[in-house]
């Protein structure tokens, strides 16, 4: 099976979490690598504005001596936007994920960490 094909795999999977409208992996300077997203959304913006707010938050953790970043959530009305970086360094690959207001945040999260470690060993 190529990349491609493990990482629509990937995505599929998280994408059958209630409440994931779709997600996206980029690389740390904002490509995008691949997406389940909706046709409406523009994939290549999402890609830069994940790779900048990823960074942004690294920024923020080292800077404040908070140890590594978890997560950076947008909360909005319709929805949420969360990502993840899948490894450990500042290189590593994101996992951008959209979910409804109402989705379960701790599973949609639990999903997001398994799909994380997943798509780090199809990267390798």
């Amino acid at each position: 099976m190529s990349k491609e094909e493990e990482l629509k795999t990937a995505l599929e999977d998280l994408k059958n979490v209630s409440g994931v409208v779709g997600s996206a992996v980029v690389t740390s300077d904002g490509l995008l690598i691949y997406s389940d997203l909706p046709e409406s959304v523009n994939k290549r913006a999402l890609a830069a504005m994940a790779a900048a707010i990823v960074g942004t938050g690294m920024q923020v953790t080292k800077e404040l001596e908070m140890g590594m970043l978890n997560e950076v959530m947008v909360e909005a009305k319709e929805g949420k936007f969360i990502s993840i970086s899948v490894g450990t360094d500042e290189e590593s690959p994101i996992l951008s994920t959209l979910v409804s207001p109402r989705a379960n945040l701790g599973l949609v999260m639990l999903e997001m960490e398994k799909a994380a470690k997943r798509i780090q060993r199809i990267m390798e």
